[in-house]
Parts: C-alpha cells; sequence; structure tokens
C-alpha cells in the first residue's frame, strides 16, 4: 500500500514543463530565454542534462529571469536528492511569481519528499485551485491520500487524471495498483485492462502484463491469468504465476516444472515458496513441506495461509501438539487480520485521524507486517503533522 509504489512512476510522468511548452507555442517562439528555461527543466525531468547550461547562461543576463534561475536550481536540487535545498531557493513562492505555476508544483514535490505531507498537501491544493488545468497537482494529491490512507480520496484523484488525459495509460495503472493494494482484484484487473489498451511502452506493458496476471490468480481466474502470460517474457514471477495457475487447475506435473524453472532464475517470492511446499505434501515430501514451512514463517510471521498449511502437515507427520500450537498461533492472527480491516474501513472514512493509524501500525506489527506497520506509523506521523499546520498555518503563501 505504500504511495513510494506509486510515486516511482510519478516521479517519471511529472513533466508539467512539457504541458507548459505545448500550451504557450507563441510566448516561446518569441522569449528564446523562456523557451531555453522549459527544454531544461524538461530535459532535467527526463533525466537528462541537455539545454541546462545554456538555459543558466541566458536566464542569469537578465536580473528579471531570477525565479526562473531559481526553479531550475530547485529542480536541479530536487533530482539531485536533496529537497530541503530545492526548497529554499523556491521560497518565497509570491503570487506575482511569472513561473509561480512551477515554483507550487516543485515546492509541492519537495514537501512530499520531506514527508510534510499536510503542507504538501496544501501546496498541491493551492496549486489546483489557482491552475485548475494542472494535472500533476492531482496525481500528486492523489498520491498523499493514498499514503493517509485515504484510498477513496486517492482514487478519486487518480480518476480525474485518468478523466483529463484518457489517452495515457498512467493513471490507469496507478488506479489498479489501488486497488489491487486493498483486494478489489475485479476493479483491479479492470484498470490494468484500460492502461494495456492504452499501448504503454514495451517494459511498461510487461510489468503492468504481469500486474493483471498476479491480481486475475487471485480472484482464482486461472485460465484468463495464464492467457495473459503466454505472450510475456519468462521470469520468476510469470512463471511462478503460471505454475501456481496450473498447479490450482489441477495440472501438477507441469506446475512442478514450471516452478523449477522460476527457482533457477532467481529466488522464489514467498508464494513461490509456499506452492514449493504444497508440491512437496502433494508428492507425500511432508519433511520437505514442513521445513519449507517453518523456514518461510521464520523469515515471513505474517502468512496466514502458510501457518495454516503447516498446522495440516505437522497434523499428518503425526505431530498434534505442534499442530495445535500453529492452529492457535493462525487464529490468534485470523482474529487480528479481521480487526486490521475493520481499523482500515474506519481509516478510509476519516482520512486525518492519527490515533487509527496509530493502531494499524501496531496491529500490523503483531501481524508480523513490518513494512505496512511503517507505512501506518508514518501515516499516523504526517496526519499530525498536517493537523499541527492547519492549526498554525502553513509555512508557504
Amino acid at each position: 500500500m505504500a504511495g513510494t509504489r506509486i510515486l516511482a512512476p510519478l516521479t517519471a510522468i511529472t513533466l508539467v514543463s512539457a504541458v507548459f511548452w505545448w500550451r504557450s507555442p507563441d510566448r516561446i517562439s518569441t522569449e528564446e530565454p523562456e523557451a531555453l528555461f522549459y527544454r531544461a527543466v524538461a530535459s532535467l525531468n527526463a533525466g537528462r542534462s541537455e539545454a541546462v547550461e545554456a538555459a543558466v547562461e541566458t536566464l542569469a543576463e537578465d536580473r528579471t529571469y531570477w525565479r526562473h534561475l531559481a526553479v531550475l536550481d530547485a529542480v536541479l536540487f530536487l533530482r539531485g536528492g536533496q529537497p530541503q535545498q530545492a526548497l529554499q531557493r523556491l521560497s518565497p513562492i509570491t503570487e506575482d511569481n511569472p513561473v509561480r505555476e512551477l515554483s507550487l508544483l516543485y515546492a509541492g514535490e519537495a514537501l512530499y519528499t520531506l514527508k510534510r505531507l499536510g503542507e504538501a498537501q496544501q501546496v498541491f491544493q493551492l496549486l489546483r485551485s489557482e491552475f485548475p488545468e494542472n494535472v500533476d497537482a492531482r496525481r500528486w494529491l492523489g498520491a498523499i491520500y493514498y499514503d493517509l490512507g485515504a484510498y477513496d480520496a486517492a482514487i478519486q484523484e487518480m480518476q480525474a487524471v485518468a478523466d483529463e488525459a484518457p489517452d495515457d495509460y498512467r493513471p490507469y495503472h496507478l488506479l489498479g495498483i489501488m486497488y489491487q493494494d486493498f483486494e478489489s482484484y475485479e476493479e483491479a484487473a479492470r484498470y490494468f485492462r484500460l492502461a494495456l489498451d492504452r499501448n504503454p511502452p514495451a517494459d511498461r506493458a510487461t510489468l503492468i502484463s504481469t500486474d493483471l496476471a498476479r491480481v486475475l490468480v487471485a480472484n482464482r481466474q486461472y485460465p484468463e491469468a495464464l492467457q495473459v502470460l503466454e505472450s510475456q517474457p519468462e521470469s520468476v514471477a510469470t512463471l511462478e504465476l503460471r505454475a501456481t495457475s496450473c498447479w490450482s487447475q489441477g495440472q501438477e506435473e507441469e506446475a512442478r516444472q514450471l516452478l523449477q524453472r522460476a527457482e533457477e532464475s532467481g529466488d522464489l517470492s514467498p508464494g513461490g515458496r509456499q506452492l514449493k511446499a504444497e508440491l512437496a505434501e502433494a508428492a507425500g515430501e511432508l519433511q520437505e513441506s514442513i521445513t519449507i514451512l517453518t523456514q518461510l514463517l521464520k523469515e515471513h510471521p505474517d502468512r496466514l495461509a502458510a501457518r495454516y498449511q503447516l498446522s495440516l502437515a505437522l497434523q499428518q507427520s503425526d505431530m498434534p501438539d505442534l499442530a495445535a500450537e500453529q492452529r492457535q498461533q493462525w487464529e490468534q492472527q485470523r482474529d487480528l487480520a479481521n480487526e486490521l480491516i475493520q481499523l482500515n474501513l474506519k481509516a478510509v472514512s476519516d482520512p486525518y485521524d492519527a490515533e487509527v493509524r496509530d493502531k494499524l501500525a501496531d496491529l500490523s506489527r503483531q501481524l508480523g507486517k513490518t513494512g505496512l506497520a511503517d507505512m501506518w506509523q508514518q501515516a499516523a506521523d504526517a496526519c499530525r503533522r498536517r493537523n499541527a499546520v492547519l492549526e498554525t498555518g502553513p509555512p508557504l503563501p
């Protein structure tokens, strides 16, 4: 559920400078310094450096472009992993700033990177109110709401992005990821398909297709998953998904062969290791299954299905006491997981309740979901900072 998963692609697609370039051809064609400025910003956002030196030299010759230089410096700092320095270059952000739209955009990004989500949210809301056509403001707001556990608001923002950029695959992919993370598999599959319909680049198409197959497997749509995977290059992930689909349809030998190829290609995922234990148990190799599951649960104690599977294997191996112990732990974890679901719904209904997120972090730790616990703790801290900002007022105008 972490929003960083969303913002990995967002960093690559936040090219508001490109929007400026297409939107203002007359101004750019007659004002060379501004043309160089927007080219330089677009270049930096694309991970390149051409046009930057020329832009700096040209802009530095005329003091009226000092704000443009500040924005360019800020982008350089941001892309260099120095958000605090970027924020300093963008302050103060005045209303008469000729590049105010970009100033607000990168100030918000810097605040987000510094995990000052409440302030970032206010900046992006200001950006959206002053520049309603700015799609990036909605992208970032969606990421902030997602990090806060406010899933409904996050989806609303990303759906708006999709509506405003109907030919862009990226918002549909992000919507699919959101629905996948909270197990709405049919909706996730729908959005992944919509993303693929928009002809993404080959590497992104492979990623989206794998995401699509994963939610189809989770939703027990095995024939559909195999159909999607048929045209995909082999990897540990795709081979595991194919093996799971075959095993679930009774094709045991094919599942074994696929899983073996996956293991030869790299380290199996926790799901792949659990499947390996299931196949060992099916072959009568109970001790091998118990060994795999015991090690898996040592490393990933939150895997409920693996713990239940271990209790069954121990029972079959005539170890009733150990089986009963694992079954009891499974029941306790199941109850905690149900409580987690209810608290999750409460967090959705109140996106700024820090105490609910503290409880979610604590429950996640009890379940052994350390990554999820860290995410909820960060969300709780962000809520507190946001609420403090609302009480004292934002540091930026």
